[in-house]
């Protein structure tokens, strides 16, 4: 390599690696950074997290090495918690490659006086627990109420409890090192702060912090030798753990951030037998203050009947077993009822009024839902927006024409949309970057698509409006139609990715509840619910002071949901997002009039569809006359309601029959009529069969 080269290869090298150490005046030291870092931690005090990880694990000293894949859910209200675990692949290095309907089940469960600890081989039909009860002496132990927060990624790593260190929280942790060295350094693009600090008996701990983020921990590398400790153990001269774990992307929730995808790297060394395991985790679920005991969050409903029972308490040789709920001895005596226990609050401070006050129901807020819904069940809307696309589908995608096929771009819409609730006009114009084949449409000459439903038939025309350019026009009727009109479905009901209205989808969800505190959205106290349906996961953000419309929604769809009326299949991962809704009071009613709309979909391995989209109504009108507008008279009889609709338009009538539009009529490639649709005949004329096959 000649000295220019390697001189640019070590500069290059030196800008990504360069530290800056902390000096202004302004900047916090290290002491106050923590206070920082705690006082955002009791913003994510009360939650549920359910994500999935593969773990990618050699160990060649004892020739085990492949990967494990699991499911977990945690449930957490600042003193309860609860973990349930389902683990498939090399489980262990005695256990055979698990199925996923087999998969090895585990749950920890404190409820604030006791401690369940679950556990279900593949092998196994009922499992066994392990009980711990307040009431026996010593009570429960602290180690087994802090292992919810330090046994696993969830919540541990991410709310900056490390594993190893007997539930400490990394403040904590830090408090005890002699002295703490801080510096800033940029990490996927963002300035965090660096915490450099030796913590004797506990390991080396370098520690970044993203003030971006609410101070969330961005990265943690912690180096444990011998001497230190991990949990109750010290390691040994030839044991070591080096732990890495770093947050790839975070999502924004309401005004807060949180973690959505993340890695952990840890190279394990114990008496010299060293391995490497690499876990990549993708948080698939977050709901931030539930209502847990509405939920019933924290009571042991998972352990079937017949589990074997032991109680720390007691013997080893002494076994109970469950039964609905209830331990048992042999002779069938409850020695402990679980469903007796009284809700634990995660606090003994007393609630304020606005904590105590009763909010609505689920089904009330669902009522006045609907309620806004329906009055604006009959509109007339312009709008504009703009659209950021990517989507990409592998070799092997179900649908031959879009294999290999990927592409990104910005694309532009101005649309019309009406509906009294049963019929739809729809006309939209398009251009930008629209796909790869049409990836500079001018707005002078937009693509155009016009659909028009009414009495059961649908007439949908697409064109481009360059002068000499003809469309084509399909006529037919649908067994079904949804009432949907382009992106402004997203502010009439349809927020998510379905062909129903998501009223009507949380009426039969599998569980719906309220949170119990009200959450800001653009300055308005929010009723928030949470529910989980044949759709997938919902939230929405009721917004009362806006005549109770949807101020924001989330939705995602894993494995078994429906996906516009298709389940997912494994693998596939759906979500979406409104927010940013701004409401006008229009004729007195609160109408939704600009949004943004996010859509990320994992359609399988290599296959995804990306969007990002803000829409605006420009215009709007509230009940209008439809008869006297005509706003769904048939194009093909009134062509006002069409205005692309141009002598030469290809038509394909019900039945199969084809032709082309000339002046009313529809006629074959000889002109003979197929159909005259001119308003002086008084209604459309057909020819008779026999015409038509001559």
């Amino acid at each position: 390599m000649n000295k220019r080269k390697r001189f640019l290869l070590i500069y290059i090298l030196g800008v990504i690696s360069i530290s800056v150490p902390i000096a202004a005046a302004d900047s916090p030291d290290a002491k106050e950074l923590l206070r920082r870092f705690t006082e955002a931690r009791k913003n994510f005090t009360s939650f549920i997290f359910e994500c999935e990880a593969t773990n990618t694990f050699n160990y060649p000293q004892r020739n085990w090495n492949g990967k494990r894949y699991s499911k977990l859910e945690c449930r957490f209200d600042g003193n309860r918690g609860r973990t349930r675990n389902a683990m498939w692949g090399k489980v262990d290095i005695r256990s055979p490659n698990v199925s996923e309907n087999q998969a090895h089940y585990t749950s920890d469960l404190w409820d604030g006086e006791n401690y369940y600890s679950y556990n279900r081989g593949y092998r196994s039909d009922s499992g066994h627990v392990m009980l711990s009860r307040g009431k026996d002496p010593g009570g429960v132990p602290k180690a087994y109420k802090n292992r919810i927060k330090g046994s696993s990624i969830v919540p541990g790593q991410i709310m900056g409890y490390p594993r190893g260190d007997n539930g400490k929280r990394i403040d904590e942790v830090l408090d005890l090192a002699e002295s703490l060295e801080l510096r800033q350094e940029k990490l996927r693009g963002v300035d965090c702060y660096v915490i450099e600090a030796v913590v004797k008996g506990h390991g080396k701990y370098t520690v970044w912090i993203d003030p971006t983020h609410d101070y969330h921990l961005a990265k943690i590398h912690i180096h444990r030798k011998e001497n230190d400790y991990f949990e109750n153990r010290r390691a040994g001269k030839k044991d070591s753990i080096d732990m890495v774990f770093e947050v790839l992307h975070f999502e924004q929730i309401g005004d807060l951030w949180f973690p959505k995808q993340c890695k952990l790297k840890r190279t394990i060394c114990d008496n010299g037998d060293c391995g490497t395991e690499d876990e990549s985790i993708n948080i698939t679920n977050i709901v931030l203050n539930p209502d847990h005991d509405a939920l019933k969050s924290f009571i042991p409903d998972d352990i079937p009947n017949g589990a074997t029972v032991n109680i720390v308490a007691f013997p080893p040789s002494m076994e109970f077993t469950w039964q609905n709920g209830k331990v048992v001895d042999k002779t069938g005596r409850v020695i402990m009822d679980s469903k007796t226990k009284k809700p634990a609050g995660s606090t003994s401070e007393p609630k304020s009024k606005s904590q105590t006050k009763k909010h609505p129901t689920a089904l009330e807020l669902l009522d006045k839902y609907t309620q806004a819904l329906e009055s604006l069940r009959s509109i007339i809307v312009k709008a504009e927006s703009t659209t950021e696309h990517e989507y990409r589908f592998s070799k092997n995608w179900n649908e031959s024409g879009y294999r290999g096929v990927g592409d990104a771009g910005t694309s532009y819409k101005r649309t019309e949309f009406r509906t009294d609730g049963e019929r739809i006009h729809l006309r939209t114009y398009h251009w930008g970057h629209i796909s790869s084949m049409d990836s500079s449409v001018s707005e002078e000459q937009p693509m155009y698509i016009c659909h028009n439903y009414a009495n059961g038939q649908l007439y949908r025309h697409s064109a481009q409006t360059a002068p000499d350019a003809r469309g084509f026009v399909m006529l037919n009727k649908p067994q079904y139609m949804s009432i949907q009109g382009d992106m402004d479905r997203f502010l009439t009901g349809y927020v998510i990715q379905t062909f129903e209205r998501v009223d009507s989808i949380l009426r039969r969800a599998e569980s719906i509840s309220v949170r119990p505190k009200t959450e800001s959205v653009g300055g308005s106290d929010c009723y928030v619910i949470y529910a989980k349906t044949d759709s997938g996961r919902i939230s929405l953000w009721i917004d009362p002071a806006h005549g109770y419309n949807v101020a924001r929604a989330e939705s995602r769809g894993t494995q078994g949901n429906l996906y516009y009326g298709r389940p997912l299949t494994r693998g596939q991962v759906v979500s979406s997002r409104i927010e940013h809704v701004r409401f006008e009071k229009i004729d007195g009613i609160r109408v939704p009039v600009e949004m943004d709309f996010t859509m990320d979909n994992q359609l399988g391995p290599g296959s995804f569809s990306r969007q990002k989209c803000h829409y605006k109504r420009t215009e709007v009108v509230v009940n209008p006359d439809h008869e006297a507008l005509g706003s769904f008279d048939d194009p093909l009889e009134n062509p006002e309601n069409d205005p692309l609709l141009r002598n030469g338009t290809r038509i394909k009538m019900e039945g199969g029959l084809r032709g082309v539009w000339l002046n009313g009529k529809v006629v074959d490639k000889t002109g003979r009529v197929i159909a005259d649709f001119r308003k002086n005949s008084g209604k459309a004329h057909k020819e008779s069969d026999s015409d038509a096959k001559r």
